[in-house]
């Protein structure tokens, strides 16, 4: 029975749902409104997988607000990985997208992960090329509703990064995490999991 220990950071633009993002993960719920977080809101969780492996992790919610970019650096500092929240209804979101991978990259070592989150909301004409995106700047990305599904679909759409991001740890390395480009797959893969 495994256990893992995670620092995670959170960034993004505001209004993109890191709040209720961190909600679902740490209480299984999202408050029907939330207000911008100031600085930053922190909140841990303790999840046993079906198949034994506990994760016990710290969420790091930064402020998305502009004036806040300024204090982020320093919260990159021993994180086992940092994820990267965008509104999938955001017509700017690609731009924010390309803004906070490379501040990210800038910051960290420490795996990336794309979260395309509000998958819930009509788009309209709207797309975002996201495995594009994700194989221009070499991570992983998953999407979905911080809204509209549970802990439990989370936390398996997330186990194999928690998982891997878990294991740098023990090892004191930093697992390579891509996309299967040769397959073109909508689903991202992780070396460290094959």
């Amino acid at each position: 029975m495994a256990e893992h220990n995670l620092k995670i950071l959170f960034v993004g633009n505001m209004n993109a749902g890191k709040t209720s993002l961190l909600h679902r993960l740490c209480r299984d719920e999202v408050p029907e409104t939330t207000v911008a977080t100031i600085g930053f809101e922190y909140s841990g969780l303790t999840y046993t997988y079906p198949s034994k492996e506990t994760i016990k992790f710290s969420i790091w919610d930064a402020g998305g607000m502009e004036r806040f970019r300024s204090i982020v650096g320093m919260y990159y500092r021993g994180i086992s990985m940092a994820c990267i929240v965008v509104d999938n209804s955001d017509p700017d979101a690609e731009s924010h997208v390309k803004y906070w991978i490379p501040e990210s990259k800038r910051h960290t070592d420490a795996p990336l992960l794309l979260i395309v989150n509000k998958t819930d909301i009509e788009r309209g004409e709207q797309y975002h090329p996201w495995l594009d995106i994700s194989v221009e700047h070499d991570v992983c990305y998953v999407s979905g509703s911080a809204k509209e599904e549970s802990q439990e679909v989370w936390m398996e759409r997330l186990k194999p990064f928690l998982l891997a991001a878990g294991s740098s740890n023990a090892t004191a390395s930093t697992p390579s995490i891509h996309l299967d480009k040769q397959k073109g797959r909508e689903e991202p893969c992780m070396s460290c999991c094959a």
